[in-house]
């Protein structure tokens, strides 16, 4: 994705080299987040082909799961917002008109995915 996304924005060497320290200064607070999501989706989902259904132990790995992706979406949004900083002006109209064309595509699946089969 970041490759990807560094071609469209034309990043410099200096911005690519930047991108990676910050991603890299990220990785130890959102690997160990990702590790702990997985092992929490592992849990429901032992659960749930345990065949008995525990409402207390779904709601408890709900809450905990919930949490989890709170602290997940604070430090991506960090790194984003870090990354961001070092756009040019031209670089960030891209990277908007990237984002919103990425945003109408989702919607449009999830409204198709909404319509009723026939």
């Amino acid at each position: 994705m970041m490759d990807h996304m560094g071609r469209y924005l034309q990043l410099s060497d200096a911005q690519k080299a930047r991108v990676k320290q910050i991603r890299a200064n990220e990785k130890p607070t959102i690997t160990p987040l990702m590790q702990q999501l997985h092992e929490n989706q592992k849990q429901l989902r032992d659960l749930e082909q345990s065949g008995t259904f525990d409402e207390a132990k779904v709601r408890a790995l709900a809450a905990e799961q919930a949490q989890i992706q709170t602290n997940l979406t604070v430090e991506k949004s960090r790194t984003r917002t870090q990354i961001f900083a070092l756009l040019t002006p031209e670089q960030k109209t891209k990277a908007i008109e990237m984002s919103n064309r990425r945003e109408q595509r989702f919607q449009k699946h999830v409204e198709q995915k909404a319509e009723p089969v026939q």
